[in-house]
């Protein structure tokens, strides 16, 4: 082998191979200028050979047209347009600045020379070195090969006597595929059924070395090889396996034997291996440990036995608290027992599942589970007279008495945390009849407070004016005020339908009124929070 090529690739500075220009460049615009490398980045002049076209005039006025096109989605104006964020289609360059852009890009110029002819030094290089085989390794036939392989086996004393004991011979080990452009060779050992593959150069040499390196280190009839030690508690069940199972062929037909040890590579073992560890680990659940008590089930299934200890406990109930399933169960126990339907009566909690199930899978799959389970759930009537009973929570007004109330019912602190959060909902308008106006609309805001009473119309025409001139809601905005007590459950303070375009200005303006309101009534704001999206990360 011999060394042919030498690369060097410079790893001191990234910054040298890409094509960006650097932060002491980009502050040469002053503070009056901040907008016109607002607007350079803006239109995507970023490197060095996009921002040398802006020498050229036509290339300027094509940039300034193109934001004024774009006027309409930049919520930042005053950062984007300066002195113009009023009237942004009149935006121009301002002429005091037209030697700072000039200056600007002498500069971007003077770069790229620099970085073109600047040489990577020696010393602070990495480098990678290629080597490929020499001319003078002539390629090999399959018959050279196969002799050659087949000889160096032969060489080994010990390797040859092993194969004696077990009634084995280096025969034909070798399986070359000569195809048009290239050679598929591999070395099968027929010690241990291993299959070697042996590389090839586009010349046509091939190595051997990987077969060797077999042989002598990983073959089983090497005393030398590196295998890993099985673990002890494996090893029992390998040994146990072993003895149900029979792993070496019992006959005399001359073939190879399957080793005791192939099957601890194989997929279903080592799936078996992986699950003997995990239940090894001291915090590892069992699926055991969600299953209720056998003990109390025999009980409760065993009528006699439940007789007995009611008479000894006095025929007290249980205080314990059964499963859902045990309450529908017999929920619809008791119910079946009433001739009509009219009679069937359903406790609290049941009612409490069966609206929350109904709200999370919609009414027709709950009119399917509730017609399978018959009496044991209410029906969907039962459902909306339940729901129609709550007090409903009006769009766009705060719940600050409710939320005093709720602090007093759980017994918590008067301390809270705020967070808010959109999510997408389907675009729908419908008609409330309990607040007498139309809900699914965008409410106006002022100061960040939705005006509630917008959309109370009365006439037909009125509704076809809102529906051409207003925009629908597309996400739900929430509020959630969440007690510092763990034990108190968290509440909704606020509501409202929006279409998600506002900027971090209204998301404080509704901070600083949930503050005031809540000091208002000994109520204090720990914290307030909200996810990663731009307004509420630019509010918090």
């Amino acid at each position: 082998m011999e060394v042919d090529e030498v690369f060097e690739i410079d790893s001191t500075d990234p910054k040298k191979t890409t094509d960006a220009i650097p932060d002491e460049i980009w502050n040469m615009f002053p503070s009056k200028g901040t907008y016109l490398k607002n607007i350079i980045k803006f239109s995507g002049y970023e490197t060095i050979d996009s921002v040398l076209k802006l020498k050229s005039k036509d290339e300027i006025e094509k940039m300034f047209s193109f934001v004024k096109t774009m006027a309409d989605i930049v919520e930042e104006k005053d950062a984007m347009f300066g002195i113009f964020s009023k009237c942004p289609e009149k935006v121009m360059l301002l002429p005091g600045l037209e030697p700072v852009l000039t200056k600007f890009l002498d500069a971007v110029e003077k770069l790229k020379s620099e970085r073109s002819s600047k040489k990577i030094p020696n010393d602070s290089a990495k480098k990678i070195t290629m080597t490929k085989p020499t001319s003078s390794c002539p390629p090999l036939s399959v018959s050279e090969i196969h002799k050659r392989m087949l000889n160096w086996i032969h060489n080994q004393p010990e390797a040859k006597e092993k194969l004696a004991q077990v009634g084995l011979k280096p025969v034909d080990s070798f399986k070359i595929t000569e195809l048009k452009d290239s050679r598929d060779c591999h070395y099968v050992c027929k010690v241990c059924q291993v299959k070697i593959a042996l590389p090839t150069t586009n010349k046509g040499a091939v190595s051997i070395s990987n077969a060797q390196r077999h042989v002598t280190k990983r073959c089983w009839l090497n005393p030398n090889r590196s295998y890993s030690p099985i673990p002890q508690k494996v090893a029992k069940i390998d040994s146990f396996l072993g003895e149900i199972v029979s792993t070496h062929n019992e006959d005399d037909s001359g073939e190879c034997k399957k080793l005791a040890t192939a099957r601890w590579f194989c997929r279903d073992y080592r799936k078996q291996r992986a699950l003997m560890n995990a239940s090894a680990l001291p915090g590892q659940r069992k699926i055991t440990d969600y299953f209720e008590n056998t003990i109390s089930d025999f009980v409760d299934q065993n009528y006699q036995i439940k007789e007995n200890i009611n008479t000894l406990c006095g025929n007290k109930k249980s205080a314990s608290v059964r499963p859902i399933l045990r309450k529908i169960f017999e929920n619809a126990e008791r119910n079946s027992m009433k001739e009509s339907s009219k009679g069937h009566r359903h406790d609290e909690t049941i009612k409490k599942f069966a609206t929350s199930l109904f709200c999370l899978v919609g009414r027709a799959a709950y009119e399917m589970v509730q017609v399978n389970i018959g009496c044991g759930l209410p029906a969907v009537a039962t459902l909306h007279r339940t729901i129609a009973c709550k007090k409903k929570i009006k769009e766009g007004e705060f719940r600050f008495d409710e939320l005093a109330n709720h602090l007093k019912e759980w017994k918590a602190p008067k301390y809270v945390h705020i967070h808010l959060d959109d999510t997408r909902i389907i675009n729908k308008v419908e008609y409330d009849p309990v607040t007498d106006r139309f809900v699914g609309f965008c409410l106006p805001l002022k100061d960040g407070i939705p005006c509630v009473e917008e959309f109370v119309l009365h006439t037909f025409e009125e509704l076809e004016t809102v529906y051409n001139t207003k925009t629908t809601v597309s996400y739900a905005h929430c509020i959630v005020a969440q007690p510092v007590s763990s034990d108190a459950p968290s509440f909704v303070l606020f509501v409202l339908g929006t279409d998600s375009k506002y900027n971090h200005k209204v998301v404080e303006e509704r901070w600083k009124k949930i503050e005031t309101e809540l000091r208002k009534r000994n109520i204090f704001v720990v914290s307030s929070g909200a996810d990663g999206a731009g307004p509420f990360l630019k509010a918090m």
